[in-house]
């Protein structure tokens, strides 16, 4: 390859690159691309835990002014539930097979704990307070 040819080549390379460079600006215009070491906060409703299979596993979620975690299992049917009710209180609440709540933990409005458990068909069993 002569000097000619080889210094020709060179050209050619360095006008594609800027070519290519400004189009992808303008291609890309708007679609701001941050390093990751600059994203600290990520902000969604929901965020979902999928498996290998792509089955949600978990979900940490928010519903008005109430957060939330629920978990399900393979099935994809809810097994726990961790929310904080309108009122602020916390609640860990455990589903059976049915889907239906079989017990609650939580607190009230006033502090006061209490446990709930109910039958497959929701119906009260014990309770205390």
């Amino acid at each position: 390859m002569g000097r000619k040819h080889y210094v020709l080549v060179l050209a050619l390379a360095v006008v594609a690159g800027l070519v290519g460079g400004r189009l992808s600006s303008v291609i890309l215009a708007g679609a701001l691309v941050f390093p990751a070491s600059e994203q600290k906060i990520v902000e969604a409703q929901e965020f979902r835990l999928v498996g290998e299979e792509g089955k949600v596993c978990a979900k940490l979620f928010s519903e008005g002014v109430s957060p939330g975690l629920a978990l399900y299992d393979q099935d994809g049917k809810k097994v726990a539930a961790l929310r904080v009710t309108e009122d602020g209180s916390p609640n860990l609440v455990l589903f059976g097979q049915g889907g239906k709540p079989r017990a609650v933990f939580g607190m009230v409005g006033n502090g006061s704990p209490g446990l709930d458990f109910f039958d497959q068909s929701g119906n009260p069993i014990w309770s205390a307070p």
